[in-house]
């Protein structure tokens, strides 16, 4: 038999009779079916199952009739749902609900200050059955990891302030990011003075793009 694999999908609003967000119906035979890191919203059902060789971990259901439904492998863990008792697996939140970036758009990112789902995942990159690295958006995973299809995924600078000799050398300014990414990355910035004047007076710096090259962590800006 073949195994089944069902990791980093958003799904949301199937909320007709009898809809599911991810639904397993067929024979496995021995092999294991492996649902990770996914994220259902707003369905009548979320992920639901015929057979207790799949197995469940990292993922989100909220705002479900029933988040989870049937009997999973007995090493599912670390679900989340925003119903009692009704995640897979002793490290799993129930009760719990999730900050997303945008819920009302059907952005169904985390939030940067979420608390439910953010970094209360397991590491998945050396499963046994199916090991992955990567979110949603292609983005890597870092540990901790989060719970659902999305990895928070920040753009910070290194340092609060870089120096140097006036006229004789520039400054770089780091940029990074928390993970690398499959895809360049652009960070617009603009350059305000202060107490400086810009145009060749005092920097020469202007306003523009960083682009951080795919599978790079920091770049700089100069």
């Amino acid at each position: 038999q073949t195994p089944h694999y069902f990791w980093n999908n958003i799904i949301y609003n199937f909320s007709g009779v009898s809809s599911w967000g991810i639904y397993l119906d067929c024979e496995l035979g021995s092999e294991y079916a492996a649902v990770y890191n996914n994220t259902v919203v707003n369905c009548e059902s979320g992920i639901g199952n015929d057979t207790t060789l799949a197995k469940v971990a990292n993922n989100i259901a909220q705002f479900c009739i029933d988040g989870y439904a049937g009997d999973f492998a007995a090493d599912s863990d670390y679900n989340l749902s925003d119903l009692a008792g009704d995640a897979p697996g002793a490290n799993s939140r129930n009760s719990t609900l999730v900050m997303f970036a945008d819920e009302l758009g059907g952005d169904y990112h985390l939030a940067i200050n979420d608390t439910g789902a953010k970094d209360y995942g397991t590491d998945l990159s050396s499963d046994s059955i199916f090991g992955v690295q990567r979110d949603v958006d292609g983005h890597t995973r870092s540990v901790p990891w989060d719970m659902g299809a999305d990895e928070v995924f920040t753009i910070s600078f290194d340092t609060s302030y870089a120096s140097g000799d006036e006229s004789v050398t520039s400054v770089d300014i780091g940029v990074s990011l928390t993970s690398t990414s499959e895809k360049d990355v652009y960070v617009d910035y603009t350059v305000t003075g202060g107490t400086a004047s810009g145009g060749g007076v005092d920097y020469t710096l202007a306003s523009g793009t960083l682009t951080i090259p795919a599978g790079s962590l920091t770049d700089y800006i100069n």
